[in-house]
């Protein structure tokens, strides 16, 4: 569900009328930046991730595809045209195939045809449109980054910046890759373990929509798990079910306000989530973009930020971290 202009005043109100003894015992909301700074550099590359850290995000997600010889890497889709130019690479046209996902035949460059060192020829594209939330200019050309890339950065970023900088990894289609003996969750386990994150008290989440991705993580590491629900998902969610293989619910962050109602208030989804021992990270969603296309106003979506700070979310995922920076409670998070 989009958010309209006069949601997103109502919403401020929101945050401007909670109680205030609520918003002093509350923790500001994690920033879990989508891709990095994702809406002003290209996705998941070291500019994107660089700019998310300068603006405040707490977490860095990526998405994470399998290459031919078994390297993770940092993608939110393994289909490549859209988010680098392969497309236009003479060498690589060969390679066009057609696979059928989620019962839907899909056309382009797969990741799992390409062996890493081919991938890290590629230039990552730069978003179509700009944030204006301060941070103009265009980046240096940025290559394809590894999942082990992703984290070395947020290890140099913690020192340099002086506070944590955590992981946030997404996993999609995971019996496809298995069918392809790719499997992510196997991968994804190794590299957590061998980086000193197998632990829950890690800055290290692992995302995913499906529960047996969460289960099958869940047998192979001790980090925490975040299961991606659906729209849909919402409105009947068992939250004690989901406890047995998730720590934390990423629900859309409209699916946390009746927007129905005269004045937008709460829904139960987030006491009802923290009362199963859930914590929430509400998705801002580009897709869910309900000014397209970019650039923003940063008013625009400051007064959500500020609506979910005020409603008790631990968290929030967004491709702006600048602009959920800004709306979000001066006192520093401590832990997440």
């Amino acid at each position: 569900m989009a958010l309209t202009r006069r949601d997103f005043a109502a919403l401020a109100g929101v945050a401007a009328l909670a109680p205030a003894a609520a918003r002093a015992q509350s923790r500001p909301a994690l920033i879990i930046a989508r891709g990095g700074a994702s809406a002003e550099r290209a996705a998941e590359t070291v500019a994107a991730f660089d700019l998310a850290v300068a603006q405040g995000a707490d977490y860095l997600e990526t998405g994470l595809a399998p290459t031919r010889d078994g390297v993770l890497i940092a993608r939110d889709d393994h289909e490549l045209s859209a988010s680098t130019d392969i497309a236009e690479r003479p060498e690589f046209a060969a390679r066009h195939a057609t696979k059928t996902m989620d019962g839907a035949a899909v056309s382009g460059w797969f990741s799992e045809d390409f062996s890493v060192g081919e991938l890290k020829t590629l230039v990552c594209r730069e978003p179509t449109g700009r944030s204006r939330s301060g941070s103009g200019g265009r980046a240096p050309p940025s290559a394809i980054m590894t999942f082990q890339e992703v984290m070395d950065f947020a290890r140099l970023a913690s020192a340099r910046s002086g506070r944590v900088i955590g992981v946030c990894a997404t996993l999609r289609r995971s019996a496809y890759f298995a069918a392809l003996d790719l499997p992510l969750e196997r991968r994804t386990a190794e590299l957590i373990r061998l980086n000193g994150y197998n632990w829950p008290a890690a800055a290290m989440i692992v995302r995913s929509p499906e529960s047996e991705s969460l289960k099958a993580i869940g047998a192979l590491t001790r980090a925490r798990r975040a299961w991606i629900m659906a729209a849909d998902d919402a409105p009947s969610a068992d939250f004690t079910t989901a406890r047995g293989y998730a720590e934390i619910v990423s629900p859309p962050a409209t699916a946390l306000f009746d927007l129905s109602a005269a004045a937008p208030t709460p829904t139960p989804l987030l006491a009802s989530a923290h009362a199963a021992g859930l914590a929430v990270h509400a998705r801002v969603e580009p897709t869910a973009d309900p000014f397209p296309p970019r650039p923003f106003r940063p008013g625009d979506l400051r007064g959500l930020f500020a609506a979910l700070n005020a409603a008790g979310a631990d968290g929030v995922v967004t491709d702006l971290p600048a602009i959920a920076a800004k709306a979000r409670a001066v006192r520093p998070r401590t832990s997440g």
